[in-house]
C-alpha cells in the first residue's frame, strides 16, 4: 500500500494557518482521542471551532477551500441540519491520507452553551488557539444534575432490561437468529452496559462501549467480553442467560451513595490535575 503523503500533523498546521487569521473564528481545538492523550495511529481528528454567530457559512466556506488546498476530498458527509447537537458538523476522509485519518469537523456558533468542553466528561481539550478564552473557561460540571439523570435511569433500567428479555427468546423458539441476535445486542447488552458504566464509570454511564477498555476492570472485561461473540442460536440463548445474572449481580452493587462517591472523586481528581497543569 502507498505509504501517505498527507499527515495528522501537516493537517491540522494548515487548517490553522488558514483559520486563526480570520476575525469571526474565536478558537480551534481538538477533542476526542487528543483530549485524552490516547492519540494513536488510528485515531482520527476531532476538531472543534468556536464562530462568530453570523459567520458560520463563510467559515464552511474558508474551511472547504483551505481543505482543497492540501489534498482533495476524497470522501465527504455533512450532518443533516438540525443536527442534534445544534452545531453543524461534517466527516472528511482526503485523498493521499491514511484510511483511518477521518476527519470530524464540528462549527459551534459562539453563544451556543453547548461545546462539549466539560473536561469531566470530553477531557482535556488540545487547545490549538483560543482568541477569547472560551475553552480555557470551561463550564462547571454539574454533579448533581449527572447523579439525578443516573437515579433515574437505575429506576427504568431492571424494568427495561426484564421487561424486554422475552423478545429474543421468542426469536429463538422462531429459530430466526439474525432477530434473536440484534434484541439480543440492543435488549441485553446495551443495558448491561449502561449498567456497568453506572458502576464503575459514572462519568460516561451513556457511552455505552467506548473507552471500557481503559475504564472498566479487566475482571468485568473478561467476563463481557465472551457474551458479545456468541455463536448461533443455542450460544445466544446461554448468553442471554448470563448476561442477565451478570446484570442483576450489578444491580445489586449499584449503590447511589456509592456512586456518587465514585463520581466525586473522578471529578477531584480532573480538578486537581487541571490545578497542577495549569501551575
Amino acid at each position: 500500500m502507498q505509504t501517505p503523503s498527507i499527515n495528522r500533523d501537516q493537517i491540522l498546521t494548515h487548517l490553522r494557518t488558514a483559520m486563526e487569521p480570520l476575525e469571526p473564528v474565536l478558537a480551534m481545538w481538538e477533542g476526542g482521542a487528543a483530549a485524552f492523550n490516547r492519540v494513536d495511529e488510528w485515531s482520527d481528528i476531532d476538531l472543534q471551532f468556536a464562530v462568530e454567530d453570523d459567520a458560520v457559512d463563510q467559515v464552511i466556506e474558508t474551511l472547504f477551500n483551505s481543505l482543497n488546498q492540501i489534498g482533495s476530498i476524497h470522501l465527504r458527509y455533512d450532518i443533516p441540519m438540525p443536527a442534534w447537537h445544534g452545531h453543524w458538523q461534517t466527516f472528511i476522509h482526503l485523498t493521499d491520507t491514511d484510511p483511518f485519518l477521518v476527519l470530524d469537523i464540528v462549527i459551534m456558533r459562539v453563544s451556543n452553551p453547548a461545546k462539549f468542553l466539560e473536561k469531566e466528561i470530553h477531557g482535556y481539550q488540545k487547545i490549538h488557539f483560543d482568541k477569547t478564552g472560551i475553552i480555557k473557561e470551561n463550564p462547571e460540571f454539574n454533579r448533581k444534575a449527572h447523579l439525578d439523570i443516573i437515579r433515574k435511569r437505575l429506576e427504568t433500567l431492571p424494568v427495561v432490561f426484564n421487561l424486554f428479555q422475552v423478545f429474543i427468546e421468542k426469536e429463538i423458539h422462531r429459530n430466526n437468529p439474525i432477530e434473536a441476535l440484534s434484541y439480543y445486542q440492543a435488549m441485553t447488552l446495551r443495558p448491561l452496559m449502561e449498567l456497568l458504566r453506572i458502576v464503575f464509570s459514572p462519568q460516561h454511564y451513556n457511552f455505552n462501549t467506548r473507552y471500557i477498555y481503559t475504564e472498566l476492570p479487566q475482571e468485568v472485561i473478561n467476563r463481557l467480553e465472551p457474551l458479545y461473540f456468541p455463536v448461533g442460536l443455542t450460544d445466544i440463548s446461554i448468553k442471554r442467560q448470563q448476561a442477565q445474572e451478570f446484570f442483576d449481580e450489578m444491580l445489586k452493587k449499584a449503590d447511589l451513595k456509592l456512586i456518587n462517591q465514585s463520581l466525586n472523586t473522578f471529578c477531584d481528581s480532573m480538578n486537581d490535575s487541571q490545578k497542577l497543569s495549569n501551575q
